[in-house]
């Protein structure tokens, strides 16, 4: 973050909840919508998902003088909200909803994906066929070379490994400020092969009416770190393809895992690596 604040050709997808209008700490020049017709909220319309699509954005996007700086705030944030305009008290989407805002924001010219959501599986067959959909959808943007970070919490985990099982998607296990995985998140070994820990322990943010500091854990909250690290990386070796760049920060190229406990981001050494002569061939 001390080397730059991204640039606005790097595009940073955010599928997630609405956005508050009342939230002034993001720059409206770098702040672009898909999908709903309203895709912020304000006022009384404030709800759950709202809430938690304005603190997410405002980790990637907020700028540096606020009480809670953004990681990338140079950066363009695309943001294409699932869950409506309607009161909504979850962060959970269906396959075939997250398969339609991937496929926009791929269309839009998305750099990196973040998803700080849940996916709903309910095991039937309209849910396979939505289920197909999304690995379509992730296939594409593999095709493209687009990285996907997403949230390895419990029901995301357990309801749609098509999602975090993919190989262009980079899981998240949100971790203590001493680097331990929170407790009750699920440790396993696919996520221990091909996942990154990031802080996700009463992380601060900014509410959306823009005058309160609010605090959030878990993997919603350790997942805009990594999608960060990535944009400003991709911002700072504007050369080299966001596929290397998210090799690097996933240390992938590195090491053998076995254990069940992914690897703690590591920001600078995946900008070392990246400036290195010998970067990955």
């Amino acid at each position: 973050m001390a080397l730059g604040s991204g640039r606005p050709e790097v595009v940073v997808a955010l599928i997630d909840g609405t956005v508050s209008r009342d939230y002034l700490g993001l720059d409206r020049r770098r702040l672009r919508f898909l999908g709903l017709p309203d895709a912020e909220c304000h006022g009384t319309d404030v709800d759950t998902a709202c809430r938690h699509g304005t603190l997410v954005a405002g980790l990637l996007g907020a700028r540096r003088t606020g009480a809670a700086p953004g990681i990338c705030p140079g950066c363009t944030l695309l943001v294409r909200p699932v869950f409506g305009t309607a009161p909504c008290r979850s962060v959970a989407t269906r396959p075939e909803e997250l398969a339609t805002a991937l496929t926009e924001v791929l269309a839009a010219g998305a750099t990196v994906v973040n998803l700080s959501l849940t996916v709903r599986h309910a095991g039937s067959l309209g849910a396979s066929a939505g289920l197909r959909r999304l690995s379509a959808a992730l296939d594409a943007a593999a095709a493209r070379g687009v990285p996907i970070v997403a949230a390895a919490d419990g029901p995301s985990l357990s309801g749609s490994s098509v999602l975090t099982l993919h190989p262009a998607v980079l899981p998240v296990v949100a971790c203590s400020a001493g680097g331990a995985p929170l407790g009750g998140l699920p440790l396993v070994t696919t996520i221990g092969r091909s996942g990154l820990r990031a802080p996700g322990e009463k992380v601060p943010g900014t509410a959306p009416n823009g005058s309160t500091t609010a605090r959030f854990s878990g993997a919603s909250a350790a997942v805009p770190f990594v999608t960060g690290t990535i944009a400003l990386l991709c911002s700072r070796f504007p050369r080299t393809s966001a596929t290397v760049v998210r090799s690097a920060v996933a240390q992938s190229p590195f090491r053998v895992r076995r254990s069940v406990v992914p690897p703690l981001l590591d920001a600078w050494a995946a900008y070392a690596t990246l400036g290195s002569p010998y970067l990955l061939a």
